[in-house]
C-alpha cells in the first residue's frame, strides 16, 4: 500500500526514521536533516507538527513514539524490505560457506529481488540519508558479486558474460566484478578476452587513480597465463626429487619475471 506522505519534509523525517528503525534519532539530528543549517526560532514546535501529522498517516500513534534523546519509528519483523534483504543475503553467505552453491545462488538471487532501485532517491543532498544511500549500495553490490560468484562456481560461466560487461562499464573500478568477469570469459574458452580486460582495468588504475592493480586481480591475471601455459605448452620437465606442485611454483616464478620484463618495454598508455 502507496502512502499519500505530503510534502518533502514529511518524506525526510519518515527516511530519516526508517533508516534507523526501532532507535531513537535525536530532535537535533531530525531538525538539521529537515533544516540543514538554518532551522527557523520554531524548528522544534515544527518538528512535533511532522511528527504528529506523520503518526496520523501511518494509522497509529504506537508507530512513532518519543525515546529519549529523540523519536523512534517502531517496525515488525518482516516489515521493512531492508530487513528481507539482511536476511536473505546472510542465508546465502552461510550457505556459500558451507560450499552449498545451489542454495546460496538461489539465495542472494530472492535478496537482489527485494531491491527495487536506487536507495533514498530524492534525497541525497541530506548527509544522513546519502551515507545511507551509498552503504545500501555498497551491500547490494557485495550480495550480487557472491550472487554470480556462486553461478560461475556451478559452472555458468556463459550465462553471465554479458550481465557482467555492463556491471564492469558501469563501475569499472571495482575489482571484484572485473575478476568475475575474467574468470566467466576465460572458462567460456576466451582466454583473449580476459586478459584483454585485465589490461583495460590496469591502463584505467593508472592513468585515473594512479595504482596498479590489487594483488586478487594481478595473481588472477598470472593464473590464466599460467592456466594456458600448463595447458598448451610441452610440460617441462620435472627435476629429480620436485613434486608437481614445486614445478608449477617454477613455472609461476618464471612467469612472473616474464611478465616484469614485458612492463619494462612496454609501460602503461595514458
Amino acid at each position: 500500500m502507496r502512502l499519500q506522505l505530503g510534502g518533502r519534509k514529511q518524506r525526510i523525517l519518515l527516511g530519516m526514521l526508517v533508516c534507523t528503525a526501532n532507535e531513537p534519532v535525536t530532535a537535533g539530528r531530525l531538525i538539521e536533516a529537515l533544516w540543514d543549517a538554518a532551522p527557523p526560532p520554531s524548528a522544534e514546535k515544527n518538528l512535533r507538527v511532522y511528527v504528529h501529522y506523520l503518526r496520523r498517516i501511518l494509522g497509529s500513534e504506537k508507530r512513532i513514539t518519543w525515546r529519549a534523546p529523540g523519536y523512534a519509528l517502531t517496525v515488525l519483523p518482516g516489515e521493512l524490505d531492508i530487513h528481507l534483504f539482511e536476511e536473505m543475503a546472510a542465508a546465502g553467505t552461510r550457505a556459500l560457506a558451507r560450499n552449498a552453491l545451489a542454495e546460496a545462488a538461489g539465495s542472494f538471487h530472492r535478496a537482489l529481488e527485494v531491491w527495487r532501485g536506487p536507495a533514498l532517491t530524492g534525497f541525497l543532498d541530506i548527509e544522513h540519508l546519502r551515507a545511507m544511500s551509498v552503504r545500501l549500495e555498497e551491500h547490494r553490490l557485495d550480495v550480487l558479486e557472491k550472487k554470480i560468484t556462486a553461478e560461475l562456481a556451478l559452472g555458468r560461466h556463459a550465462d553471465f558474460v554479458g550481465e557482467l560487461r555492463v556491471l564492469t562499464a558501469e563501475y569499472p573500478f571495482r575489482e571484484n566484478l572485473q575478476s568475475l568477469l575474467m574468470l566467466a570469459l576465460h572458462r567460456s574458452g576466451r582466454r583473449a578476452e580476459a586478459l584483454e580486460v585485465y589490461s583495460t582495468v590496469r591502463r584505467a588504475l593508472v592513468a585515473e587513480l594512479g595504482v596498479e592493480p590489487g594483488a586478487k586481480l594481478q595473481q588472477l591475471y598470472q593464473d590464466i597465463l599460467l592456466d594456458d601455459l600448463v595447458s598448451h605448452a610441452a610440460t617441462p620437465p620435472v627435476p629429480a626429487g620436485r613434486s608437481d606442485r614445486e614445478a608449477l611454483q617454477q613455472i609461476r616464478e618464471a612467469l612472473n619475471l616474464i611478465v616484469q620484463l614485458l612492463d619494462r618495454f612496454d609501460p602503461p598508455r595514458p
